[in-house]
């Protein structure tokens, strides 16, 4: 296992190019729309970290980072996190967002951002995520609120 791959149990978590993600995140994240509104700017940029969770060859979850900035710093945002309806609820999720903190702070940044889904601020709260917005409208996905995480040394996996 390289250091580009982190394994957790049965369940490997590597960084992998955009195309091999599009499916999971359309399935999940845009169904009933055209695949290409699973597309997102920034996808084939250079700096851009695309993970995904696999379950032997299976792809069972994905997450992108997007690097930019936030309050004039040096951020990511997270984008098109998805995990497959038969995965969910089992902490995939949870892994995924490990990750992405690791890679994060591996490339010099404490700060992640994201637009969540309504019925997913929960899960960001539980993992030290919080609301910086009132609630907005994505039109291809719905209600959403804005959410930060400041990482900090101690909140990152070994």
């Amino acid at each position: 296992m390289s250091g580009q791959e982190q394994s957790i149990g049965e369940i490997v978590i590597r960084a992998v190019p955009a195309a091999e993600i599009i499916d999971l995140r359309h399935q999940v994240l845009r169904q009933g729309l055209p695949r290409n509104t699973a597309i997102f700017p920034g996808d084939e940029e250079p700096g851009a970290i695309h993970l995904a969770a696999f379950s032997g060859d299976t792809l069972i979850g994905c997450a992108t980072l997007h690097r930019n900035s936030f309050d004039h710093q040096a951020a990511y945002q997270l984008r098109g996190m998805a995990v497959a309806p038969s995965h969910q609820r089992h902490g995939i999720g949870a892994l995924l967002l490990a990750e992405a903190e690791r890679r994060v702070i591996s490339q010099g940044v404490n700060t992640l951002r994201a637009n969540c889904r309504t019925p997913a601020v929960p899960f960001y709260r539980k993992h030290g995520w919080q609301i910086i917005s009132a609630e907005f409208i994505i039109e291809t996905a719905g209600p959403h609120f804005k959410m930060m995480k400041i990482i900090r040394a101690a909140d990152t996996p070994a």
